[in-house]
């Protein structure tokens, strides 16, 4: 498993969002087979796991896409 730091420092020396967006798909394929085992006959304790998974999936997502935003967006001038 990474550490936020090496992801960081991935995302950075990613300017076209490549590895991002490979990341994203990985993340967004395993949410969607998560979801979909969900519907199939599960125990409640079998289901909660599940969704936590998917959620997790789901932050991940978002802590991907802030970071790399963070690292590759010019910051507007004040004036």
């Amino acid at each position: 498993m990474q550490t936020l730091t090496q992801l960081e420092d991935q995302l950075l020396a990613d300017p076209l969002g490549l590895h991002r967006a490979a990341l994203l798909d990985q993340l967004a394929a395993a949410a969607a087979e998560l979801g979909l085992q969900q519907r199939l006959p599960r125990t409640a304790v079998d289901y909660l796991q599940l969704e936590q998974r998917r959620q997790a999936c789901l932050a991940a997502m978002q802590v991907i896409t802030q970071v790399w935003h963070r690292q590759h967006t010019v910051p507007s001038r004040r004036r």
